[in-house]
């Protein structure tokens, strides 16, 4: 794709092809195992407990900043009846 060696320079090549320069000189770095450990390990807890995120920390989860009340209560406290239904 880009020859760092023709005669062309880079930021010629990178405009002929409409790619940025930075894309040109990026490598990406490899991934540790232990990442890879943690990402599997918060993957199986999300595919396990899916149903358990927004329930807990939404409607069960009581938060000091809001009074002690759950963020479903303090949002559905504020919705007019008709639309809190």
């Amino acid at each position: 794709m880009i020859d760092p060696e023709h005669d062309l320079p880079i930021k010629q090549q990178a405009e002929m092809l409409d790619i940025s320069r930075s894309t040109v000189y990026y490598e990406p770095r490899p991934v540790s195992a232990e990442d890879l450990w943690l990402m599997r390990h918060i993957d199986e807890l999300h595919l396990n407990y899916s149903f358990a995120g927004r329930k807990f920390y939404n409607s069960v989860r009581p938060h000091s900043s809001l009074g002690a009340l759950t963020p479903d209560q303090v949002y559905f406290s504020r919705l007019p009846e008709s639309m809190a239904a």
